[in-house]
């Protein structure tokens, strides 16, 4: 994933984890991406939808204060 956003003109921002269900040895990750110039925001939801099984949009913001 974080490959391809690259490639898809994103970069990492944030990494949040957090426990499934109380267990301690699996977790749930939340990125947060940042765009950079001459990003492709379709490209890159399109490679989500297809190759990502368990991800889950939250937000697609254009700014942020």
């Amino acid at each position: 994933i974080l490959t391809s956003a690259e490639e898809c003109g994103y970069s990492l921002h944030r990494v949040d984890a957090l426990p499934i269900h109380g267990d301690n040895k699996e977790f749930c990750f939340h990125l947060t991406f940042q765009e950079m110039e001459g990003a492709d925001l379709p490209l890159l939801l399109l490679y989500l939808q297809l190759e990502t099984v368990q991800s889950t949009i939250l937000g697609i913001y254009g700014y942020l204060i």
